[in-house]
């Protein structure tokens, strides 16, 4: 089986062409776009991942709900990150769609926080308040979109994720992720800790 999919950046090629995109100044509503296809793709692998380790999205939502201990399916999936992500945003009293809503956000925060903290001071964010112009600019197209497939994934979580094709950036074709491994953003991501935010 393949390596998990990952929340944290250093170990997730998927995100590379984000930072691409990013570090090449690309339009906000095209990284955007990139950002949000990116984050339907971890959750479509995820998704699939689950079912091979013998378990299923819905499984660790009905568990989650229900208060159970979400434990046994983190080590059934050998720890897999958005199973951690249900554990961390288990709440009493809650439905489907609040849990979803949360836990697509906590994913969303995660990949945002890393980031955050390998622009800020950069060219592209020399300062906080860059930072969250640029978030918001990043975010504010593609804040709907967020909100509908974390309904989609409460009210459908055993339908597979299906995500349209890749955008192209500038008219060229996405490059594989080990094309990017030089961009010093990659090679300077610090460890994160397990969890929703880092």
């Amino acid at each position: 089986m393949a390596e998990n999919e990952s929340l944290d950046l250093r170990y997730s090629r998927r995100w590379a062409a984000v930072f691409k995109a990013i570090l090449d100044n690309a339009a906000p509503e095209t990284i955007a776009e990139r950002f949000f296809k990116t984050l339907q793709r971890g959750w479509q692998k995820a998704q699939q991942q689950m079912l091979e380790y013998g378990t299923s999205l819905q499984e660790v939502i009905a568990k989650t709900i229900s208060l159970e201990n979400v434990d046994p399916l983190y080590r059934l999936t050998k720890r897999h990150d958005y199973v951690k992500l249900f554990e961390l945003e288990q709440r009493a009293f809650d439905s489907q769609e609040s849990l979803l809503e949360r836990v697509v956000s906590a994913s969303t925060e995660r990949v945002l926080d890393q980031i955050r903290d390998h622009v800020i001071g950069r060219a592209i964010c020399p300062s906080v308040a860059d930072w969250n112009q640029f978030k918001s600019s990043l975010m504010q197209p593609i804040a709907g979109d967020i909100a509908r497939f974390a309904a989609r994934l409460a009210a459908r979580p055993e339908v597979a994720v299906r995500v349209p094709k890749a955008l192209v950036i500038s008219g060229t074709d996405p490059a594989p992720a080990s094309s990017f491994v030089h961009l010093s953003l990659l090679n300077t991501l610090m460890p994160t800790q397990p969890g929703a935010r880092s």
